[in-house]
């Protein structure tokens, strides 16, 4: 708003920041029109809303107060604050009737005040004239004890056929967020590119952010999107069982609906309404009690995680200092140049390349390489590279002409058999310290996925 003021109130600063003339009053008229616009927005959304609250509060208001009249108004001439509560057989001599649903829902505060009653006794009136003669006629009871309890039971079902309508409501709203949930977990969970997971430097490249691969941000970055890529892949598993179990409670508590509505329409066979009410208490706990059975766990395929915990444990490697990636890569261009000199006749360039790439591979160790007991790094016989790249290089020291040919012929069969499908995350590790490096980075890796089962045995637990 000082912004505002000053620019609308002096052109003067406009040269000494070098802008146009009048440029920072034009900047000041749209920002004061933005806002105002804003705020007569938001304050009509806010007014139309709360005059939406006050209307309802006022109409729920203006309802509870007339039946309590009307109660009042039945209390001084029949007796019974309970007065106008009904029977539909009594009333209009008929076992169903859209009249008595409708007395039902308007008289729902009666039926709330008597369901908190104690009908401990006949020395206070809790039943209408209407309950009192249909109990007498059909039931054979004129006890006013057995009566006030009657009635006060048959409001306690009436009230716990709401309670138990509204959580069918809440329940019914579960089945499409789960639905919704399980495939935003599956979306998060899609952390691979051309079906292997994500690289730091192609995360770095994709983000579109102005990082690079020294950023301290975007390693953050990369470890968290790893990390809920982790999450996801279990949650998504599990989120199969979220939505049968939605489906059961949405179940349960229909049927639980049902045999409360049942038992209220057989409010005065105390026998059979009371058979009602047990039978849809006990579907109200079955659906929890059965989704604790449920031994989640077993359903997930832990194995989803093993290709995310060794990406990280490479590129974790790697961001720690290990530069074998550059030698793994003149290795692979060395490989390359090979097959494409050998195909096109340049024996001399193919020569070279194969010099060049047993002379890096020979660095590896000369051994079946296996790394480590608390995850698999590495596991890889580099015996068999030393092997043909000894018999190359000694094809290509002889003087003779035609073992060159066959000297070329196992360099390509090496590069495009062996070395380029194994060289990434196995046969670099051999390079240098990456070994060494990789091993140190193996148990932060591991700690993710431990985290990951943690997190969601105490998600079960819960």
């Amino acid at each position: 708003k000082k912004l505002t003021e000053m620019a609308r109130n002096s052109t003067a600063m406009s040269p000494v920041l070098g802008l146009p003339e009048g440029f920072l009053p034009i900047i000041a008229s749209h920002a004061w029109e933005a806002e105002s616009s804003w705020t007569e927005w938001f304050g009509e959304s806010s007014f139309s809303s709360r005059s939406a609250v006050l209307l309802l509060t006022g109409l729920l208001l203006l309802w509870i107060t007339s039946v309590m009249i009307a109660g009042c108004c039945a209390s001084c001439t029949a007796g019974s604050f309970y007065e106008p509560i009904t029977v539909s057989s009594i009333a209009w001599k008929k076992k169903k009737d859209w009249r008595m649903y409708l007395n039902y829902i308007l008289l729902l505060p009666l039926h709330f005040l008597r369901s908190m009653e104690t009908a401990s006794g006949g020395d206070q009136t809790l039943f209408s004239s209407a309950e009192k003669e249909f109990l007498a006629s059909r039931r054979r009871v004129f006890n006013d004890a057995v009566v006030n309890f009657l009635s006060v039971r048959r409001s306690m079902m009436f009230v716990s056929v709401i309670f138990c309508m509204l959580a069918l409501a809440v329940q019914l709203a579960v089945v499409p967020r789960a639905f919704e949930s399980r495939r935003l977990w599956i979306e998060k969970s899609k952390i691979e590119v051309e079906g292997k997971v994500v690289r730091f430097h192609d995360f770095v490249s994709l983000s579109g952010q102005n990082w690079t691969d020294t950023n301290p941000e975007a390693w953050f970055q990369y470890t968290s999107h790893l990390y809920t890529g982790m999450f996801a892949k279990i949650i998504s598993q599990t989120a199969l069982i979220d939505i049968l179990e939605a489906c059961v409670d949405v179940a349960c508590q229909l049927a639980s609906c049902a045999y409360l509505w049942w038992a209220l329409r057989k409010w005065s066979h105390f026998n059979q309404s009371h058979r009602g009410v047990l039978r849809g208490w006990a579907f109200s706990l079955l659906a929890p009690f059965l989704a604790t059975l449920i031994p989640t766990r077993l359903f997930v395929e832990w194995s989803v995680l093993d290709p995310v915990v060794h990406t990280f444990a490479s590129e974790l490697s790697t961001h720690l200092g290990s530069h074998t990636d550059e030698i793994a890569l003149s290795v692979n261009q060395a490989c390359q140049q090979l097959l494409d000199s050998q195909k096109q006749g340049h024996v001399e360039s193919a020569e070279n390349m194969a010099r060049k790439a047993c002379g890096a591979l020979t660095k590896t160790p000369n051994r079946h390489l296996k790394c480590c007991s608390f995850i698999k790094i590495v596991d890889f016989d580099f015996r068999p590279i030393h092997s043909t790249c000894g018999k190359i290089t000694n094809y290509l020291n002889d003087p003779e002409g035609p073992w060159h040919r066959k000297a070329l012929e196992e360099a390509a069969e090496l590069c495009r058999d062996t070395v380029m499908p194994n060289l990434e995350d196995t046969i670099e590790l051999g390079f240098e310290n990456a070994l060494e490096v990789a091993a140190t980075a193996g148990p932060v890796a591991q700690r993710m996925k431990q985290s990951v089962s943690m997190g969601m045995g105490f998600a079960n637990g819960l």
